[in-house]
């Protein structure tokens, strides 16, 4: 099993992705001239914009940073633990890891693009995809794990900060109304 910081920095990089995906808004902004709507929506079409902007976008990015996030501690742990290892050895654990990490990104973006089509018409899909193909769109892709990883540690430090008593103001209302929690 991946290591904690490498689970974390893969669900980092995965919402970050969604997220991203998840703003046509912003898309619009910067597509103005695209809101005419795509003379074909039909399902077919929306999952076939979704495939592309899942391949083109989301998943490469995803095998890439995992790989990058799982494979720097595990090089550096063999290394250590075998000073004579030679670089051909790591190259085939290295291919392996990376073999295996891309199969688990294809299992787990499979669905996206189904999922995306239910709630994006072509149009949106298109927009979506012209955004994040172009050079602010693909900063945009590159920078917000940053963005999100400088966030975590606050929202992850407010919501265990809040968290109790939020739960105890939830509470004491639901027992005013003599509920239990």
């Amino acid at each position: 099993m991946p290591a904690p910081t490498t689970l974390k920095a893969f669900a980092y990089a995965l919402f970050g992705a969604m997220l991203l995906v998840a703003q046509p808004g912003l898309t619009r902004s910067v597509f103005a001239q695209e809101d005419a709507p795509l003379a074909d929506d039909s399902r077919e079409k929306r999952v076939e914009i979704a495939e592309e902007l899942v391949a083109d976008t989301i998943a490469s990015k995803l095998a890439d940073n995992l790989l990058a996030s799982m494979w720097a501690p595990a090089e550096k742990s063999l290394r250590e633990n075998n000073p004579a290892i030679d670089d051909e050895v790591l190259e085939e654990l290295r291919d392996s890891l990376a073999t295996q990490t891309s199969e688990m990104i294809d299992e787990l973006t499979a669905a996206m693009p189904g999922v995306f089509a239910q709630y994006f018409t072509a149009s949106e899909l298109q927009q979506i995809y012209d955004f994040q193909t172009s050079d602010i769109g693909r900063k945009a892709l590159e920078v917000q794990p940053k963005i999100l990883g400088a966030l975590m540690p606050k929202i992850l430090q407010s919501v265990q900060e809040r968290t109790p008593k939020i739960l105890q103001s939830i509470r004491a209302k639901a027992a005013e109304k003599g509920l239990k929690l």
